[in-house]
């Protein structure tokens, strides 16, 4: 993701290749998502129990992370999520330990959750970016405004310099 990132910054047209960009930070996502559940997933039979409800808390903190990192774009933490869950839900699912059973049955339930938590972030962050614009927008205004008043009162003293050398 870092290179990802740097080559990016690198690009010259961020613009025009923005979906291009977006589909490859996806796949990263995916991929970092999918090393942490797929680890976790090979190393969970062989863990004691204890260990095993540690690694199920901490693959529940690592999807949760996910959110502000991923924030501005809910399906690329989708993918990211799915990636760490979905291996884990298998794993939980087929480890024949009832209570695991159960957990792997809150799994969804936690992920879509998640999701609409970060779907809901990115909606504020894109609310929060047209509001930045628009913002900019009036400022750039109320500046041009400022500009012609200035001129006009300019204009408004120079004739009443004239007006008063007249008489």
């Amino acid at each position: 993701a870092s290179l990802l990132l740097y080559a990016y910054s690198r690009s010259a047209d961020k613009v025009a290749s923005a979906p291009q960009w977006l589909r490859w930070l996806g796949i990263a996502a995916l991929a970092n998502g999918a090393s942490w559940g797929l680890a976790g997933g090979v190393f969970f039979r062989s863990l004691s129990d204890e260990q095993q409800v540690f690694l199920a808390f901490l693959f529940a903190g690592m999807a949760s992370v996910g959110i502000p990192v991923y924030a501005a774009s809910w399906p690329i933490f989708a993918l990211y999520a799915a990636g760490i869950l979905g291996p884990f839900f298998y794993v939980l699912l087929t480890f024949g330990n009832r209570l695991f059973v159960e957990i792997a049955l809150l799994v969804p339930l936690f992920y879509a959750i998640n999701v609409a938590i970060a779907y809901r972030l990115t909606q504020v962050f894109h609310s929060g970016y047209r509001l930045r614009q628009a913002y900019g927008k009036l400022t750039k205004d109320h500046r041009l405004l400022n500009q012609r008043l200035e001129r006009q009162l300019v204009e408004l003293e120079e004739r009443s310099e004239e007006h008063t050398s007249e008489l």
